[in-house]
């Protein structure tokens, strides 16, 4: 070697068409007099660095490294094409083609025909394909049509080279049999699973598809470049081996099952953080909660013994809060809270009664909530508030912040175990927060546990809150803030209830906005803001359904706030005048001027510049928190007459036409160059943007 240094070259030499691990890697460099190699500030050498990390290098499981083009070299792969695939120009890559995908992926390759016609460049990507990720191998544009509903012979000539010819099903030699079975065997593992419910282990042998063949070429290189191979599945099944979900291969007869359920036990222990014997109950749960039969009914049992220990064990399951909440999150990701848990609920209803079970009067509790029956949901959780099941004492605390007494929701979450420590300066987003209910209520209330208010009235005079209660016995000890300083609190308390009903539709909504739209900073620039969630609340509806749930726990000053608002509508808004302290706008729709306080950029605007927004009173003011976007001229009566309608597919719409206009960032920021002298719209747009988690 040139330089006995490890580089990429030197290891690709050493492993010729071979397979090694790194200490064998280092040991036949030792052979060559190289036993030292440069490191980096962290001590890792280089040799690690390759091995690890350069993309041209294919790992096997076992931990050994081989160079693809120097294994599988004028190998070839007799692979279907079906007519779709022809269509497409696309191939799955797996099973046919998975040894090669992660040499294709790098980009640097090129196919050529039976003649050596250069036919275009070869590619991969990641493809949703029946709700699996999938790796997908991009031909050359009409390169596949001629093998429509027949076999292409794929050859790898040199490391940047394909050939794509005419190929054969043909039937596997005793020789091509003999390997890939013999390759298995020294990819083989075995491991002992227990599985869900399981009482005694079971060993399942199994391999990687990638590995098994990648195996086969290196122990038997010039047999494989002798014949064409069968097509992948058929070279397995003559050996006596099945493919599984198109990566794993075992012996034929592998209960699957049991690895399909060890790999959920690890995803659920790793995704939610539960313990193994908490994963068991979570898919328990999960599974029991919206198993079907036939005929629709819950699938609980066949006899009504089997039934009521199928309802015991739910009941159980429910009572661990950790299991319960991954059950709930798990829940909502597949939209299925509310009608599709009913049922369920029902059964748990009728089989305990009003019997005191945490975990069930939660569920039950939530479904009500749900189902805008929170009086029921109160008493529900309060026959249990003694229970310390930690979701039952969040969900309180939500009541009480729902009725703004911080003080006792946050007590609340002590008990429920929910951190303390709140950092105050840090900013609160309820759209984009993904710390779980309970920290994210601690977040939402810490303002107002922090910041306590004076008294409102005297001891025994009646409480300003409407209660008609006197104060001594509702407030004293537990005030209101100023309904200007619970004005965004209200907002984020519906931004909750949302959560908790409908908290797909802000997402339903953005992709209605930004239809074909694939700039990545437009689509963010829409799906963080609180655009999505304000258009819920007010188009969709969600507010009025809050009003009507709420309305009995609410303050009396914050339901008339929030009737108000209900009246707001979205509208195109005209600067009139933009100072440090105010935003003076004028209501295109009504001509109203409107002085907008809070959300106010750092720079003045404009006078004369055009933007939507949606501006809610709150005392002698409004806010916006919604945020604002920016508009041309031509765009004005259009956008008027989509809002006018409050009809969430209009509007979505209606606002969509911004983006359309302009399908990428910059070509945004360009559209309102004359309208805006500001050189960053994205910085302006932050600063004008929702702000519903300050008080």
């Amino acid at each position: 070697m040139a330089d006995p240094t490890t580089t990429l070259d030197s290891v690709i030499d050493v492993l010729g068409a071979s397979a090694m691990t790194v200490d064998e890697l280092r040991a036949a460099f030792a052979e060559r007099g190289v036993t030292t190699w440069p490191t980096d500030a962290h001590g890792v050498d280089e040799l690690t660095h390759v091995t690890q990390l350069d993309e041209s290098l294919t790992r096997l499981i076992d931990g050994r490294i081989a160079y693809l083009p120097a294994v599988a070299r004028a190998v070839t792969w007799n692979v279907p094409i079906d007519d779709a695939d022809a269509a497409d120009d696309h191939l799955l890559a797996d099973p046919h083609l998975t040894a090669l995908s992660g040499w294709f992926a790098r980009g640097e390759v090129t196919v050529v025909d039976a003649e050596g016609t250069p036919l275009g460049a070869l590619g991969t990507n990641g493809f949703d394909v029946d709700g699996v990720d999938r790796e997908v191998v991009i031909w050359p544009q009409g390169s596949l049509e001629q093998y429509a509903d027949g076999v292409a012979a794929v050859t790898l000539v040199d490391e940047h080279t394909v050939q794509l010819a005419t190929g054969t099903s043909v039937a596997p030699s005793d020789e091509q049999i003999a390997a890939v079975r013999a390759a298995f065997e020294r990819c083989a593992r075995t491991e002992s699973l227990t599985g869900i419910l399981a009482d005694e282990p079971a060993d399942v042998v199994t391999a990687s598809s990638h590995d098994v063949i990648i195996d086969m070429l290196i122990a038997e290189p010039e047999q494989h470049r002798s014949a064409p191979l069968t097509p992948i599945p058929d070279l397995l099944a003559a050996a006596d081996l099945e493919l599984h979900g198109h990566r794993l291969v075992g012996p034929v007869g592998t209960d699957w099952t049991l690895l399909d359920d060890e790999f959920r036990l690890r995803r659920t222990e790793i995704e939610y953080g539960l313990t193994r014997a908490q994963a068991n109950m979570f898919v328990l749960l999960t599974g029991a909660a919206t198993a079907r039969t036939d005929t629709g009914e819950l699938a609980l049992g066949d006899t009504p013994d089997e039934v009521a220990s199928a309802l015991q064990l739910v009941a159980t399951m429910l009572d661990d809060a950790d299991v319960a909440e991954a059950a709930w999150d798990h829940w909502t990701d597949l939209e299925q809270p509310g009608e599709p848990l009913q049922d369920i609920v029902d059964h748990l209803v009728d089989a305990f009664g009003d019997e005191p079970l945490a975990g069930v009067s939660w569920l039950r509790a939530r479904q009500l909530s749900i189902n805008g029956q929170t009086t029921e949901a109160v008493d529900v959780l309060e026959r249990v508030a003694d229970s310390e099941h930690a979701l039952v004492l969040a969900d309180l605390a939500a009541i009480e912040a729902d009725r703004s007494n911080p003080i006792e929701a946050r007590r609340l979450l002590d008990r429920a175990g929910v951190e303390g420590e709140i950092d105050l300066d840090a900013p609160f987003d309820p759209v984009n927060a993904t710390h779980g209910f309970g920290v994210e209520l601690a977040e939402e209330i810490a303002p107002f546990v922090a910041l306590r208010p004076k008294p409102m009235a005297g001891r025994n005079d009646r409480c300003p809150c409407g209660s008609g209660r006197k104060y001594k016995q509702c407030h004293l000890g537990n005030e209101l803030h100023t309904i200007e300083h619970r004005a965004s609190w209200l907002y984020v308390k519906m931004m909750r209830y949302l959560g908790l009903v409908a908290p797909h539709l802000p997402t339903a909504i953005a992709d209605d906005i930004l239809g074909d739209v694939t700039d990545p900073g437009l689509r963010r620039m829409v799906t963080q803001s609180y655009l999505p969630t304000d258009m819920a609340l007010h188009e969709a509806g969600l507010a009025g359904r809050f009003l009507d749930a709420k309305r009995a726990l609410l303050p009396a000053d914050e339901v008339a706030l929030a009737e108000a608002w209900a009246e707001s509508q979205r509208s195109v808004f005209e600067v009139a005048r933009s100072t440090h302290e105010a935003l003076d706008l004028i209501d295109l729709s009504t001509r109203s001027r409107l002085t907008v306080r809070e959300s106010i950029p750092e720079e003045p605007l404009e006078q004369g510049w055009c933007m939507i927004g949606r501006l809610v009173p709150v005392g002698d003011s409004y806010r916006a928190y919604s945020g604002f976007i920016p508009i041309n001229d031509d765009m004005v009566e259009p956008l008027l007459q989509g809002f006018a309608t409050r009809q969430v597919e209009t509007v979505a719409i209606t606002i969509g036409s911004i983006f359309e206009a302009a399908e990428t960032h910059d070509e945004m920021a360009e559209m309102f160059n004359d309208s805006l002298d500001l050189t960053e719209l994205e910085n302006l747009i932050a600063e004008l943007g929702g702000t519903a988690g300050e008080s």
